[in-house]
């Protein structure tokens, strides 16, 4: 007659899975330190990527100080294309380099609470040579034009610059929740409400 496990039983089973399953993950990591994804055959995860850790990068100390007055709203993310990492804090959009969180930038060039930030190619010959690309900034109010210059053209390792525009589109009280560009100018924004600007 099978006797019933017990609650212990199963508890120490599904410790000693765990315990095999991270095992497990540390021997692939360990034969895949040059890169970050691997997809090897005989994983458990079956056909799914893993992705490991190669290093940690911690916010510049400036932010903690700023994270501290939060009063409505924050968001973060990356933009790869520039090298630059970028955090809102209420109002405030801050960037810095990530590679070595250099080059620390505030922007505080206006009033309303930011909901999202895009990163765009701007259309050949709209703006002046040196500007890059574009920062918008959306509000529940308006999306703002930045203009994104680099100290050393066409490296965006080197200090990073923005620039007012002066260039803004109501957004009639809707919330933007992703901006993204195509790589000749156009710019795609969808909205809390389900449509596509």
């Amino acid at each position: 007659m099978n006797s019933i496990p017990t609650s212990l039983e199963l508890l120490k089973n599904s410790c000693t899975h765990i315990d095999n399953a991270l095992t497990k993950d540390l021997k692939l990591a360990h034969k895949s330190s040059e890169s970050i994804l691997t997809n090897p055959a005989d994983s458990y995860f079956g056909d799914r990527q893993i992705i490991y850790k190669k290093r940690t990068i911690t916010l510049p100390d400036a932010l903690f100080e700023q994270y501290d007055s939060l009063q409505c709203k924050c968001f973060m993310g990356l933009f790869p294309e520039i090298n630059r990492a970028w955090i809102t804090i209420d109002h405030r959009l801050f960037l810095w380099n990530f590679e070595d969180g250099s080059d620390f930038y505030v922007f505080e060039g206006q009033e309303q609470v930011i909901v999202s930030v895009g990163l765009v190619k701007p259309i050949p010959g709209v703006f002046v040579d040196g500007i890059e690309y574009i920062i918008l900034l959306a509000t529940p109010i308006e999306i703002i034009f930045l203009g994104v210059a680099f100290d050393e053209p066409h490296n965006p390792r080197s200090e990073l610059t923005l620039y007012l525009t002066h260039m803004s589109i109501p957004s009639d009280n809707v919330s933007m929740t992703s901006i993204v560009g195509t790589s000749n100018g156009r710019i795609f924004m969808c909205g809390n409400n389900g449509h596509i600007y």
